[in-house]
């Protein structure tokens, strides 16, 4: 199942054998309500939550770079502390505060596809603040933000299947005014299309 944010990311993507698509709307909030009602109609055997992010400061990401969650994160969800965000002593999941898990395959496809690998952050806003940003990146060990991928990884956590978030760089976190948000969807694309096969094999392996 992928689960993408706007009709605009739904429409240029190629088509993806075995695979069904979700149109979120934007923010964790939708995501997690769009991927809960599709999983109850629709058995995925993996959940991917797909579309643009930023890069932070030290992450060491170029613009159009492809990076895939090592771990998702809710990076907005707890208490102010200065730049960080520490979690309230109630879990979202059995043993799960901020952090969400990702596909046990997720390394090994980043691997053998040669893609980015890290922390992707979500959160409800872009963050413009290079302070707040240094202090996420640094908290989280976070690579990148965007606004679904905890929302997805939350809903497929409760269904019981896994989830991944695979994102293409289209800024830098703090730039407002250089975005390439045409070059990342399609390098996020051509990114999918030659590498679903790989990720398909994956996933057989492990049924």
């Amino acid at each position: 199942m992928i689960v993408v944010a706007t009709p605009l990311e739904a429409k240029r993507l190629p088509i993806l054998p075995h695979s069904s698509i979700v149109v979120s709307g934007i923010g964790a909030v939708n995501a997690a309500l769009s991927t809960q009602t599709a999983l109850l109609e629709v058995k995925a055997d993996l959940v991917l939550s797909i579309g643009i992010a930023g890069a932070y400061p030290k992450s060491n990401l170029n613009l159009g770079d492809v990076i895939v969650s090592s771990q998702i994160v809710y990076a907005g969800l707890g208490v102010q502390n200065g730049a960080e965000v520490t979690a309230l002593n109630f879990p979202i999941a059995a043993n799960v505060f901020q952090t969400l898990p990702v596909w046990e395959q997720a390394a090994t496809f980043a691997n053998t596809a040669k893609l980015e690998y890290g922390v992707i952050a979500t959160l409800e806003t872009v963050t413009t603040n290079l302070t707040r940003a240094a202090g996420i990146e640094q908290q989280f060990a976070a690579r990148a933000e965007a606004m679904e991928g905890a929302g997805v990884a939350h809903a497929a956590l409760r269904a019981g299947v896994p989830a991944l978030e695979i994102r293409t760089i289209s800024n830098a976190v703090g730039d407002r005014e250089n975005w390439q948000l045409q070059k990342a969807l399609e390098r996020l694309n051509n990114t999918l299309e030659q590498q679903w096969d790989r990720l398909l094999g994956l996933l057989e392996t492990q049924a």
